[in-house]
């Protein structure tokens, strides 16, 4: 899956001010999305779609659960 997520809104009505760009938040919007994934599941039992399989070599087969 592609994060086209990390970028910036392009439909955004102005230019410049985005908050993922602030100092703190820019570079790890990622680790703080899953890191409030953990959180929600912690805390409220909620459960996310996205599963930890470690690292993976880029010609491994695919592992997770069977469709």
């Amino acid at each position: 899956e592609i994060h086209g997520y990390l970028r910036r809104n392009p439909f955004m009505p102005w230019n410049g001010f985005d908050l993922a760009g602030l100092p703190g938040i820019r570079g790890r919007q990622l680790d703080l999305y899953f890191g409030w994934l953990g959180l929600r599941h912690q805390h409220l039992g909620a459960r996310s779609i996205w599963k930890d399989y470690g690292p993976v070599a880029v010609d491994q087969p695919a592992k997770g659960p069977a469709r």
